[in-house]
C-alpha cells in the first residue's frame, strides 16, 4: 500500500510529530497538520518548502492559498516559505526525515498501513522521550519542555474551507541579477543595490498588501497583492 509520512519538528526543542496519510490531497495534509499539532502544541510560525501541497494553488496562480496556509491563518500561525531551491533551510526537519527512515523504517516490516502507524507512532514517543541532542545539553525534547505550556489544539478542530482573512503570509527569497522576486508566479522587480541578498515578502491577508524587506528590516517594496478567498 502506498503511504506518505508528514513530518513536523519543533526547531527550538526538537520535539517531534508526524502522521501517515495515504492521499497527498491539500485538505487531508490539512487535517492530518491539525491533529499533530493536537498532539505536539501549536506553534508560533510553521516554516514549509514551496510545494504545491503545503502553498495552494499552481504556478502561475499566485493570488491563490491552500488548505495548510488557510489552516495556519485561522489558528494565529505565521506560514512562512524558504527560499526556492534551497532544501537545507529546512535542514533540522530534512535531518529527522533521515534519521526516521534509516532508524526506524528501514528496519522493520510491516503487515499494514495500521501496523505502521502503531509502530510509528511509538517510535515518535521513543524519540521525544529518549533522544538526547546535544544541542540541548544530553536533554530529551520532552525534558526541553518540562515546566513550559505547550497549546495543544482541540481535536475537534476543523481546517476552514476559504481563505481567513487575518494573519500574514512569509515568504523569503533570495534575489539573483535579473533583479526577479518571484512570489509563486507574481514577478515584482527589485532595486538594483539589492541584488544578491536575501529578502522576506510580507502579505497581509485582509489588507491584501505586500510589504518587502531586507534582512535588516528596511522596506524596499509596498504594494498589493490581491489575494483570493477560494482554496486551491
Amino acid at each position: 500500500a502506498q503511504f506518505h509520512a508528514l513530518n513536523l519538528i519543533d526547531v527550538g526543542s526538537h520535539l517531534a510529530g508526524n502522521d501517515i496519510i495515504t492521499e497527498l490531497r491539500p485538505p487531508l495534509l490539512a487535517q492530518a497538520l491539525a491533529g499533530i499539532w493536537s498532539r505536539v502544541g501549536l506553534p508560533v510560525v510553521a516554516q514549509f518548502d514551496n510545494h504545491a501541497n503545503f502553498r495552494g494553488g499552481i504556478q502561475p496562480a499566485w493570488q491563490h492559498f491552500g488548505p495548510i496556509v488557510a489552516t495556519c491563518l485561522d489558528l494565529g500561525i505565521t506560514p512562512r516559505f524558504i527560499p526556492l531551491r534551497e532544501p537545507w533551510r529546512n535542514g533540522v526537519v530534512e535531518h529527522f526525515n533521515d534519521v526516521w527512515d534509516k532508524s526506524f523504517f528501514r528496519t522493520e516490516t510491516f503487515t499494514s498501513i495500521n501496523h505502521l502507524r502503531t509502530e510509528n507512532s511509538a517510535f515518535i514517543e521513543f524519540h521525544n522521550t529518549h533522544h538526547r541532542y546535544s544541542t540541548h545539553n544530553g536533554a530529551s525534547p520532552h525534558q526541553m519542555w518540562q515546566g513550559t505550556q505547550r497549546r495543544p489544539l482541540s481535536t475537534a478542530y476543523q481546517p476552514p474551507t476559504k481563505l481567513p482573512a487575518q494573519g500574514r503570509i512569509e515568504v523569503v527569497r533570495y534575489i539573483r541579477s535579473n533583479r526577479q522576486l518571484d512570489l509563486f508566479g507574481k514577478r515584482i522587480t527589485i532595486a538594483d543595490e539589492h541584488t544578491h541578498r536575501y529578502v522576506t515578502a510580507i502579505i497581509r491577508v485582509r489588507a491584501r498588501h505586500l510589504t518587502v524587506v531586507t534582512l535588516d528590516g528596511e522596506i524596499i517594496h509596498q504594494g498589493n497583492f490581491n489575494l483570493s478567498r477560494i482554496l486551491r
